[in-house]
């Protein structure tokens, strides 16, 4: 009796839970995910654009209008030849086929502070090549501004999240092929970067990766953070990188690289050191000890 009872009961037990597994595949998508628009993919060639062509003003009509924007990809089919500054929009993508992407061709006598392209939240950069023409040749060579690197900024974002970069190759002697500021949450994968002064400039950047990189060829460090009081690095991940051929550090950490880990990276051939560890040095009240603990739970 007893036995017959638990097997009437497990059988009530399996009818419930396959009507309300039933009910739950008929239940609407939120709101949000049913709103959502599938990506949208631009190709360059779609557009006209022919290869070695100035896109300059085609590009930022592009984005001017709002047809390269959040679930936009574009994909460049051939390299094109661009120059100026351009905002791009939260939520785009921007891709090439391999060996293709964009020849600046103003990286020398660029007027002003503003940097090729300034992403927003959740941009992703893919398989771009970005080559800066006319700079001069790459480090190590020297620290001289204007002699053996240009003022320019390559890729820019300040106070954004999520942003991806991933398998691009950046080459020339610039300021910073990569300056990010109070961002949360940026991906630097697969991505080859040669030349520049600090080749990547960090500052009040939290939760970051860079995994399989190289970084070399520049005329300062690999990696720079630092740049204020309140610009310390806080939870960066740095794996499987290589750094060499740097006039000064792979990575130096002026300015806090707090609670990060640097794990099976390889330095070599460097005017200084592997990393150069160090706390900022400048106060706003000249008081030591009124600065907040910077290069804290650092494990290499």
């Amino acid at each position: 009796m007893s036995s017959n009872l638990n097997v009437r009961l497990a059988a009530v037990v399996i009818v419930i839970v396959q009507i309300t597994a039933n009910v739950c595949s008929n239940a609407q998508p939120p709101a949000s995910a049913a709103a959502a628009k599938p990506l949208s993919v631009i190709r360059s060639t779609e557009l006209g654009w022919e290869a070695g062509q100035d896109v300059t003003h085609e590009f930022a009509t592009l984005l001017a209008k709002g047809e390269l924007g959040a679930g936009h990809e574009l994909v460049l089919d051939h390299t094109y030849r661009i120059s100026g500054s351009h905002a791009v929009p939260d939520g785009a993508t921007t891709s090439a086929v391999k060996d293709a992407g964009f020849d600046v061709t103003d990286a020398v006598d660029f007027k002003g502070s503003r940097p090729l392209l300034d992403l927003g939240n959740g941009t992703t950069l893919r398989n771009l090549t970005i080559r800066y023409l006319n700079t001069p040749p790459l480090g190590p060579t020297g620290e001289e501004r204007g002699v053996t690197f240009t003022g320019r900024v390559g890729i820019q974002a300040s106070g954004k999240r999520d942003i991806r970069i991933e398998k691009c190759r950046l080459t020339g002697s610039i300021g910073h092929h990569l300056k990010l500021s109070d961002c949360v949450g940026p991906e630097v994968i697969g991505c080859h970067i040669a030349g520049g002064h600090w080749s990547v400039y960090l500052c009040g950047v939290s939760n970051g990766v860079f995994r399989r990189c190289v970084i070399e060829k520049c005329q300062g460090d690999g990696i720079k953070t630092g740049g204020g009081i309140s610009g310390i690095i806080d939870d960066m991940l740095v794996e499987e990188c290589v750094f060499q051929d740097n006039l000064r550090d792979g990575i130096d950490t002026t300015g806090g690289f707090n609670n990060s880990v640097v794990r099976n990276c390889i330095f070599r051939r460097l005017g200084t050191s592997g990393m150069d560890i160090k706390a900022h040095y400048e106060t706003k009240t000249g008081r030591i000890e009124d600065l907040p603990p910077e290069n804290v739970g650092i494990l290499i």
